[in-house]
């Protein structure tokens, strides 16, 4: 009893306040110099002598070593006197300061990470910092702002001085006067969950059923974009009202910011060169970070004219449309069901969550599903495009070696840090098959869809399920044999039961099958064809030496786009025409495009990750897929 009583007064004294009040910050962004910004605590009172301020080593979502106080300059702490106090930094994220009763104020200089030469735990762009003086400020309010040691939960008001032209948009609540912005955030994790982008005026507003949508866009070059980039949004954004039928936020914001890339895009257009390779290398962390309200997206725009060949898609169009459900997905998941590692999450020390499964398996499982569900795009394009890609991935995975929950519990360390991107593909399809397992189970009178509103709604923004005991509880939902399912595949070891549960659907599926495949005129020993790096990646190739004698198609010189000529050979629904067919091909010849034939013929091959799609179902499969399509 008497330990027991000793345990509990120590807990109570460690649970002091050592901060009196609220977090007072102010930020100058007028007066920016050697790109960095000042920063500045005030109206300081603290309670011990030494205290520790801290930044944080990572930020939920991000799963990766950030160490955001690399970019802390300058840092000093003063008493009520003026006078300096002893500071001493430890390790690469915490500040010790001596004699901290006396403590005042803190003042330090920030530099933004997008342009840091920091090469070590480098900080993807969406989740870092960048200033470009009078033009835009990007604030992931981690890399800005430090907190006392166990006083993440106080209130934060910040002040921010800033250039008369620029705006800063967040979902914290907000005060605005010409020269000044006011936030206030209840505490330390909603500060690090909202962004805050400052720049000129370019927003579009539109309703998501009970949600206001905002998107806020900043450009490096001329022109408005908020309203085209709704226009491309608008289908997927219906298609997710379609699915959720209400949504737990009210307000939520696309934040994006559009780099100038069109003289690169301008390279890609004419063909692949070492030049363009080494700065497409350089172009950083493409893509977006997923908040509670919010979400953030570094692009690259381009230009307008069409770029063939793989890397067309690096369009900014078609990343957004690409992420934006998965991003704002992440409403119901981890935003309303998420563990005490998220709910609390600690800053310096984090503890990652087993549940990437959940965070970001399932969501981006619903990415599809939605567009799917949607009419968006074909059940063929869902298995044949989509999912093959992640089937392929996920088939690497080393599921002998670590099961999913092991891999998420220690994704900040090697080896498992490696399997990261795994959540992404593994993850997804681990979501179709416990979708599918669920509909079983249930008599299709349940969805992994019905699972996950109906936990959500349970807990809530404010509310963490327990960290060890979510599975069973997830179990509970849905049926006790389920947890057979999760011993096998999500915290064991097994491969994936693929063609198992999609037969249920009316779905084939073989990792590797023989086929048939075009035997293309070009594929041939009387043709010699450019093999340099352009050609690899995009397909426009050209004829470098033809044996007369043997070729009646091509003449040195010709050019043409081989992925262009092998679609030729397929019909609309992707099937491959009839042997014998005449095909129709286009080339430039001494710079004048002109029409070629051949007959089509066939050759042996492989084909790896095969989904065959059944017409003819019978009534089980018939009810089984209506159900996971949701009709």
């Amino acid at each position: 009893m008497l330990k027991h009583l000793l345990s509990i007064w120590a807990f109570c004294v460690f649970s002091i306040s050592i901060l009196a009040q609220d977090y007072n910050y102010s930020v100058d962004l007028v007066n920016v110099s050697n790109d960095k910004i000042a920063v500045e605590l005030k109206n300081i009172n603290i309670s011990q002598d030494e205290v520790l301020f801290n930044f944080p080593k990572t930020i939920p979502g991000t799963y990766a070593t950030q160490n955001y106080g690399v970019y802390i300059d300058n840092f000093k702490a003063f008493d009520r006197e003026g006078r300096s106090l002893k500071v001493k930094k430890s390790g690469e994220n915490t500040f010790a300061i001596s004699g901290a009763t006396e403590l005042s104020r803190i003042q330090y200089y920030v530099n933004d990470s997008w342009d840091s030469k920091v090469k070590k735990n480098k900080i993807f762009e969406p989740a870092g910092t960048n200033w470009e003086k009078g033009e835009n400020f990007v604030f992931n309010n981690a890399g800005i702002f430090g907190y006392f040691q166990g006083e993440e939960l106080k209130p934060f008001k910040i002040e921010i001085n800033k250039p008369a032209s620029l705006y800063g948009l967040s979902v914290l609540a907000t005060e605005v006067t010409e020269n000044k912005q006011m936030f206030k955030a209840k505490d330390y994790h909603q500060l690090v969950d909202c962004p805050i982008l400052f720049a000129a005026a370019d927003t579009a507003q539109f309703k998501v059923l009970n949600t206001s949508v905002t998107i806020g866009v900043y450009s490096e070059f001329e022109g408005k974009f908020a309203s085209k980039i709704y226009d491309e949004l608008k289908e997927s954004m219906q298609a997710i009202a379609q699915f959720v039928g209400k949504l737990p936020v009210e307000n939520y914001s696309f934040l994006i910011y559009l780099s100038d890339q069109t003289e690169l895009g301008a390279q890609l257009v004419d063909g692949i060169s070492i030049s363009a390779i080494a700065k497409l290398a350089k172009l950083g962390g493409v893509g977006a970070l997923e908040h509670g309200n919010s979400s953030f997206y570094y692009l690259v725009y381009m230009g307008d004219e069409e770029i063939s060949g793989p890397l067309g898609d690096i369009n900014y169009i078609d990343i957004l449309k690409d992420v934006a459900i998965h991003e704002f997905m992440h409403i119901f998941t981890p935003l309303n069901l998420h563990s005490e590692h998220i709910g609390n999450f600690n800053y310096t020390e984090p503890v990652m969550s087993k549940h990437l499964w959940l965070y970001e398996g399932i969501t981006e499982y619903f990415a599809g599903l939605i567009q799917l569900q949607a009419g968006i795009i074909s059940l063929e394009d869902y298995f044949n495009k989509t999912m093959k890609e992640k089937v392929a991935m996920a088939s690497r995975y080393p599921y002998e070696e670590m099961s999913f929950t092991e891999m998420s519990e220690n994704v900040l360390e090697k080896p498992y840090s490696k399997q990261y991107m795994q959540v992404y593909q593994r993850g997804a399809v681990m979501g179709l098959l416990l979708d599918l397992e669920i509909a079983r189970l249930t008599n299709g009178q349940k969805t992994l869809k019905d699972v996950v509103i109906t936990l959500g709604k349970r807990y809530g923004a404010d509310k963490s399920f327990d960290e060890e005991a979510f599975i069973k509880e997830f179990v509970a939902e849905v049926h006790p044999d389920l947890q057979l399912h999760f011993d096998k595949y999500v915290t064991g070891k097994e491969d994936l039961p693929i063609n198992e549960y999609l037969a249920r659907i009316g779905l084939d599926y073989n990792k590797v099958v023989d086929v048939k495949i075009p035997q293309m005129p070009y594929e041939s020993e009387s043709i010699k064809l450019d093999n340099s790096i352009n050609a690899r990646l995009t397909g426009q190739t050209s004829i470098k030496k033809v044996m007369k004698d043997l070729d009646s198609i091509f003449q040195k010189g010709d050019k043409f786009n081989m992925q262009d000529w092998k679609a030729l050979c397929y019909n609309e629904n992707g099937a491959l025409r009839s042997e014998g067919a005449n095909i129709e091909a286009e080339l430039l010849r001494n710079g004048e495009a002109i029409k070629v034939n051949f007959p089509l013929s066939y050759k042996d091959g492989k084909k790896k990750h095969h989904f065959e799609i059944a017409e003819e179902l019978t009534e089980e499969q018939q009810k089984a897929r209506a159900v996971w399509m949701g009709k």
